[in-house]
C-alpha cells in the first residue's frame, strides 16, 4: 500500500503541476505513468476496493489542491469548497469502475483511462460543470500544436494525451520500441502545424481594437466603487486612444449595477466613453454589463451581458450561457429545501443570472460580424466550437 500511495502521489504532483505552470505543461504526457506502472505491478496483491476508493480519493484531492490552489487567494472557504467539490467529482467515476472491475473480477489499465474521460465528459455536461481540468487543455497556451481540436474538441486531445501516456509506459517498462510512442506524439502535432499555417491569412484590412482593464479587484474592490469611480478609470485610460480605433473592449460585469434592459439606451457612461475616444467610422463599444428585466411584479430576472454600442444606442445585447455553479447560479435549484437553498446562495452571494440569448454575435456598420464569449464559456469546448461554427457560418470574422 506505501509503495502504491507513493506512485499515485507522483502522478497527483505532475498532473496538478501540469496545469497550475503553463511552463510545466509538457508533463501532462506522463501524468499517468506512475498510476499505469502502479495498477499494472503493484496492486495485484491488494485489489481490496477500501484500498483502491482511498487511492482514488487522495489522488483526486492532492491534483486539485495543486492545480487550483490560487482559488483559495479569492477566498479561503469558497476556494476551499470548490477544491473539494471537484476531487468528489472526479474521483466517483474512478470509484465506480473500481467497483466494477473488482466485482466482476476485471483489471484492465483501460478502465481507469475510461473513468477519467466520464470524469471529463460529465464535467462539461451538467450544471455542476467545472470543466478545469481537462487534459487537453493544458496545452492551450500553444494553439500551434493543437490546431486539429477543431475536428475533435478538446476531449479528443485528452484521448492523445492519454494514449500517449500508456505508450510513454510501454517503451520504459514493457519493451524499447519508440516508432508507436513518437508517431503517436507528432503526428497530431504534424498535422496541427499544416493546418496553423494554411488555415490563417493575414487580413489586408486590420481591425485596432482596444482591450481595457482597469486592473480593479474583482470580488471586494468592485462591489464597493461607484460605477462613476471606474468609468472615470476607463476615460484616463482611453485619453491615448487616437482616431484609428475601431472597437473599445470593456471588462465583464464592468457596469454592475443590474441596469434595466429597457433603458440601456439613456445610460450616460456610453455617451462618455464615446466622447472621450476619436473614433473610426465603424467604432463600436463591447462592454460586459449586469442587467435585470422584469416580467411582473413577481418575476424578475438577471443577466451577466455584453451590450454592443455603436456610440449611440445600443445595437445588440448577448446574455451568458454559462455559469460557474453556485457563484452565478445555483445548480439544480429545486432540489434543495427552500431554507437551505437561501443559506447556500447566502453563503456562495449568488446571482443566479438567467440565460436566454437570441444570437451570439453583433454586426458594426461595416458588416463586421463578431462573436462574443464571457471569461468562463471559454472553457465549454463543445459550446465554444458550437457558437464559432454557428457564427461563423453568418459571416463572423472576429471573435471576442
Amino acid at each position: 500500500m506505501k509503495k502504491e500511495l507513493l506512485f499515485y502521489s507522483l502522478s497527483a504532483l505532475l498532473l496538478g503541476a501540469a496545469f497550475a505552470f503553463e511552463s510545466l505543461c509538457i508533463l501532462v504526457f506522463v501524468v499517468f505513468v506512475p498510476i499505469i506502472y502502479s495498477r499494472k505491478n503493484l496492486c495485484k496483491a491488494s485489489t481490496n476496493i477500501s484500498n483502491r476508493a482511498f487511492l482514488n480519493l487522495f489522488f483526486a484531492l492532492l491534483s486539485n489542491f495543486i492545480a487550483l490552489n490560487w482559488a483559495l487567494n479569492d477566498d479561503p472557504l469558497i476556494g476551499f469548497f470548490m477544491i473539494i467539490a471537484n476531487s468528489i467529482i472526479m474521483f466517483l467515476p474512478l470509484f465506480i469502475i473500481d467497483t466494477l472491475s473488482f466485482l466482476f473480477k476485471v483489471q484492465k489499465i483501460h478502465q481507469f483511462f475510461l473513468a477519467w474521460l466520464l470524469f471529463e465528459i460529465v464535467s462539461l455536461n451538467w450544471d455542476f460543470n467545472f470543466p478545469w481540468l481537462l487534459l487537453g487543455n493544458t496545452l492551450s497556451k500553444y494553439p500551434f500544436i493543437i490546431q486539429w481540436y477543431e475536428y475533435t474538441g478538446v476531449i479528443g486531445g485528452s484521448v492523445w494525451i492519454i494514449l500517449i501516456n500508456f505508450l510513454v509506459y510501454q517503451y520504459l517498462f514493457v519493451n524499447k520500441r519508440a516508432f508507436k510512442m513518437l508517431f503517436a506524439t507528432f503526428f497530431p502535432i504534424l498535422v496541427s502545424l499544416y493546418l496553423w499555417f494554411n488555415c490563417f491569412q493575414s487580413n489586408t484590412n486590420p481591425r485596432n481594437i482596444v482591450i481595457i482593464q482597469p486592473n480593479i479587484e474583482p470580488r471586494y474592490e468592485k462591489k464597493h466603487t461607484p460605477l462613476l469611480l471606474q468609468v472615470n478609470k476607463v476615460l484616463n485610460l482611453l485619453k491615448s486612444c487616437d482616431d484609428t480605433i475601431n472597437y473599445v473592449v470593456l471588462p465583464e460585469t464592468f457596469m454592475n449595477e443590474n441596469l434595466p434592459i429597457e433603458f440601456l439606451n439613456s445610460i450616460p457612461y456610453f455617451q462618455q466613453i464615446n466622447n472621450s475616444v476619436r473614433k473610426s467610422e465603424n467604432f463600436l463599444i463591447l462592454s460586459g454589463i449586469s442587467l435585470v428585466e422584469k416580467y411582473s411584479k413577481d418575476s424578475t430576472l438577471f443577466f451577466n451581458s455584453i451590450v454592443c454600442n455603436d456610440g449611440n444606442r445600443v445595437i445588440s445585447i448577448y446574455n451568458k450561457e454559462k455559469f460557474i455553479p453556485f457563484i452565478e447560479k445555483t445548480p439544480y435549484r429545486n432540489i434543495f429545501n427552500p431554507v437551505l437553498l437561501q443559506k447556500i446562495e447566502t453563503f456562495f452571494e449568488t446571482c443566479n443570472y438567467s440565460n436566454d440569448s437570441k444570437n451570439n454575435y453583433h454586426i458594426s456598420k461595416n458588416g463586421d460580424k463578431i462573436a462574443s464569449f464571457v471569461c468562463y464559456e471559454g472553457l465549454f469546448c463543445n459550446y465554444f466550437s458550437k457558437i464559432v461554427n454557428e457564427t461563423k457560418s453568418q459571416g463572423s470574422n472576429c471573435i471576442i
